[in-house]
């Protein structure tokens, strides 16, 4: 149940400024992992127990949510504005759980998203890639939250660049591996991106979907997008490392095409995490141009 808007304003200074007020007003500024029960505490919503999303039960239809029975999409999250209730798929891995928290906060502390008194969300709707205005705003909010405004870019910024410094980050902040590294490639002041990929597809040729492509300001100033494709084969060598069932390492090497400036050479970093995997690129020198890199720890 959410909202579009053909002619949106830009409101992410808005938003940011009701994601510093959440921190500071609840203490969670500079804590770590960032403390999302408090934040939700703060909000005055409560997060049911008693209700899971992932196994709806027959009564929960009769307390006024009838509308639920005709939707067959998986929900993961869902807040009632009247009754100031979460209520979750309790299945979901505790991080991912998080940032569903902290997106239905979104939609009960912004103002102008208040007259809807029900949003459910499912994974479409919490996806960065929503067409869906109001969605788009609970995650942004809920970025903001979780990785504390600032907080994170200014963490990043002195760690090398390195598909394990995501990694160390998402630990520390309490975010999910996926949501890390998608805001430290956007985020980052060096040139970057990396390519998300979907399971393989069944088959007799091995064969892998791009799920999403990020490039950093700077990756895109030099070299444009990169030049994508829906499926990945074989002639890729991070898929053939896919088929080898590889989970991480630091030291690829593939040709790919760029909007602005063709064929280039990069390095890339590989990470498998058991739902997708991970290709950080990296063109040639980056690691030189902004002195010596910090070294992570393990992760």
């Amino acid at each position: 149940m959410s909202k579009t808007r053909s002619n949106q304003l830009d409101a992410s200074a808005d938003i940011e400024a009701v994601a510093k007020n959440l921190l500071i007003g609840s203490k969670a500024l500079g804590k770590f992992p960032t403390p999302v029960d408090d934040i939700v505490r703060f909000s005055e919503l409560a997060v049911s127990q008693n209700v899971d999303l992932s196994a709806l039960h027959k009564g929960f239809f009769s307390e006024g949510y009838e509308l639920l029975q005709s939707i067959s999409r998986k929900l993961v999250g869902m807040v009632d504005i009247r009754k100031r209730i979460i209520y979750l798929d309790h299945q979901q891995k505790p991080n991912r759980q998080n940032f569903v928290k902290l997106h239905e906060v979104g939609h009960y502390v912004l103002p102008w998203q208040r007259d809807i008194f029900l949003y459910i969300d499912d994974k479409e709707s919490i996806d960065s890639e929503t067409n869906e205005i109001f969605e788009q705003e609970a995650s942004y909010l809920a970025s903001s939250i979780l990785f504390q405004g600032s907080v994170f870019d200014d963490e990043a910024a002195i760690l090398e660049l390195s598909i394990k410094s995501p990694m160390f980050l998402a630990q520390r902040f309490g975010s999910s591996h996926h949501a890390a590294i998608r805001k430290y490639v956007l985020s980052s002041s060096k040139r970057c991106a990396v390519l998300i990929f979907n399971a393989p597809l069944p088959g007799e040729t091995f064969t892998a979907p791009l799920r999403n492509c990020f490039e950093s300001t700077p990756f895109l100033n030099e070299f444009g997008p990169l030049v994508i494709q829906s499926i990945y084969g074989l002639e890729f060598p991070f898929i053939r490392e896919m088929s080898r069932k590889r989970r991480l390492h630091t030291e690829g090497k593939a040709v790919l095409l760029t909007e602005g400036a063709g064929e280039q050479t990069f390095s890339y970093h590989f990470y498998y995490n058991f739902y997708n995997t991970f290709v950080l690129i990296i063109p040639p020198g980056e690691y030189n141009r902004f002195g010596k890199a910090v070294t992570v720890g393990s992760v």
